[in-house]
């Protein structure tokens, strides 16, 4: 069992079948595991912050009270009995899905919107180790088709095997949630920055 279950069912019942200090383990692990989460909180919430921040000029404070509120809100239906269902879910259709189709956007953007030559260019007046022509190459063609190939293969995956045993509503809502992160992400990179309102 991997993903979620592996660090709520099969960690945990390992460690409880340890013939000594069973308990102390077990404390140690979960103690790491709450460090872990709360050090990846710290960065989700850090990066979402500063995106309200610039593009919708309001202070550090109230973009951090806006994202906290936010997400607090949202994490409710995940301390609900079908939580670790909810949880599950989330965590596989953004890690396979969402992250690979915002991937191939910032590819293509970066590629084709922005410049990949000119990116290299910068990249090279900047940095003591320089980037050759190569770096043009993959992000115009090889990234994207990579990317692609992933992003197709597990929705086809999902069409044709059903994802783990969950109903067929899970898919729907998980590509719900993959399509509302998308076009968030496409939103706020749309939205102009303003200058913080003092």
């Amino acid at each position: 069992r991997g993903g979620i279950g592996l660090a709520f069912i099969t960690y945990p019942t390992a460690i409880a079948e340890m013939p000594f200090a069973a308990s102390f383990f077990g404390v140690i692990f979960f103690m790491a595991l709450l460090t872990f989460g709360i050090d990846s909180a710290f960065s989700m919430v850090e990066s979402i912050t500063n995106g309200i921040k610039d593009k919708f000029g309001i202070s550090r404070k109230k973009a951090n009270f806006i994202v906290c509120s936010a997400g607090f809100l949202l994490g409710l239906v995940l301390v609900t009995g079908g939580g670790i269902y909810w949880v599950d879910i989330m965590d596989h259709f953004m890690a396979n899905i969402a992250l690979v189709i915002v991937g191939l956007l910032e590819c293509l953007t970066f590629a084709y919107v922005l410049g990949g030559e000119k990116i290299r260019r910068y990249a090279n007046e900047v940095s003591e180790i320089h980037i050759g022509r190569w770096f043009s190459i993959m992000l115009k063609l090889f990234a994207p088709v990579v990317l692609v190939g992933i992003a197709v293969a597990s929705v086809v995956e999902l069409m044709t095997e059903g994802y783990e045993d969950f109903p067929a509503w899970s898919i729907v809502a998980g590509m719900l949630i993959v399509g509302a992160s998308v076009i968030a992400s496409i939103v706020m990179a749309r939205l102009p920055c303003r200058q913080e309102q003092s």
